[in-house]
């Protein structure tokens, strides 16, 4: 099977995914699978404009709503200009409010990408799946922020479930 990739411009207000769904008057609640910090693998890296081996926040989170899992997020998050971030409790705040509230960091623009592929063991855990079906994909990376140093503070990615 292989993977579909769209990227489409974006010009409209930019906004997280519990803000969507908040607007929409869907409840949800967020399981934070993974918060650390680490080493990003190079294609990160590269997207988030740091030298090998430069740690950066690992953050892995499902959202659900009462009918069940609707997204598994994946973000990375500079330390250099946040930090501490790990410590933060992303099961009740935002990503984007803790880099604008807590660190002044303002995202001005982002890049979004939505694509098709096979769900992996892990993703299909985190989502209630079969291993195998098709999930979607979608990924945004603000870049740049507004205020603060003019580098790229996340990359991310976003799995969401689908039949």
């Amino acid at each position: 099977m292989t993977s579909t990739t769209i990227e489409p411009a974006i010009a409209q207000k930019l906004s997280t995914l519990s803000e969507d769904f908040a607007d929409q008057g869907v409840v949800t609640t967020t399981t934070v699978r993974e918060c650390a910090l680490i080493a990003p693998p190079k294609p990160v890296a590269a997207l988030l404009d740091v030298t090998p081996g430069t740690r950066v926040l690992r953050l892995v989170r499902v959202r659900r709503t009462e009918q069940g899992p609707v997204a598994l997020l994946f973000n990375f998050v500079r330390a250099d200009l946040a930090p501490g971030i790990e410590k933060a409790d992303f099961t009740s705040a935002s990503l984007f409010g803790v880099l604008e509230g807590t660190y002044g960091l303002k995202i001005a623009t982002a890049r979004r990408t939505f694509g098709a592929e096979a769900a992996g063991t892990d993703v299909a855990d985190a989502l209630d799946l079969a291993e195998g079906p098709r999930s979607s994909t979608s990924s945004r990376s603000p870049t740049s922020p507004t205020t603060g140093p003019s580098s790229t503070p996340t990359s991310g990615s976003t799995a969401a479930a689908s039949a």
